[in-house]
């Protein structure tokens, strides 16, 4: 089976399955996200729409449960929503605390006895790599800090590492003629 999507080269995949369905997302150049929903009974995937947010190419994905972290050469990192039974996505937040375009994303569940919320992890060509935890409030809408406490602005605790960075062509390019304008 091929899925078409649209025009443009696809960077980055994830799969978020559960009892009740199965979603496939495709992160591409364009900076759209694609998604697909298995069919309950076949291995048949419709084309269920896109998530649009993000001004540069999609880099990297990371589905788990209901969420969706997408990583850009924007420099942010989106965490969408999707709707219990539905199609319908929601951006929940834009972390933008990195200064280069986001190249690496994993996310795991934050459990202690209970589901807590999630840690996610960022790296980024800026040469650090970063640690979230993100809380989603029973309403889901809302998110917050590791305190508990609601945070219009959406700032998250964040720990930073530092790593050698993997440096992609197109970004290095970009680097040099801004450092030299003239050449």
């Amino acid at each position: 089976m091929t899925l078409k999507s649209q025009p443009s080269p696809v960077n980055a995949l994830a799969l978020s399955t559960s009892l009740t369905s199965c979603f496939l997302y495709l992160g591409s150049a364009d900076g759209f996200i694609n998604f697909w929903e298995k069919e309950k009974l076949s291995s048949r995937f419709n084309h269920g729409g896109f998530l649009q947010g993000h001004r540069f190419a999609v880099l990297c994905l990371v589905a788990i449960e209901k969420l969706i972290f997408s990583g850009s050469e924007d420099m942010t990192i989106r965490v969408w929503r999707r709707e219990e039974g539905s199609c319908f996505h929601e951006c929940l937040a834009v972390l933008d605390a990195h200064r280069g375009p986001v190249r690496c994303l994993a996310a795991s569940l934050e459990i202690e006895k209970v589901v807590m919320g999630f840690l996610g992890y960022s790296a980024s060509l800026d040469q650090t790599f970063k640690v979230w935890r993100i809380k989603i409030l029973p309403d889901e809408r809302k998110i917050c800090s590791d305190g508990g406490m609601d945070h219009s602005d959406l700032k998250m605790k964040i720990m930073e590492y530092e790593m050698s960075p993997v440096l992609s062509p197109s970004w290095v390019e970009k680097k040099l003629q801004a450092s030299h304008p003239f050449h």
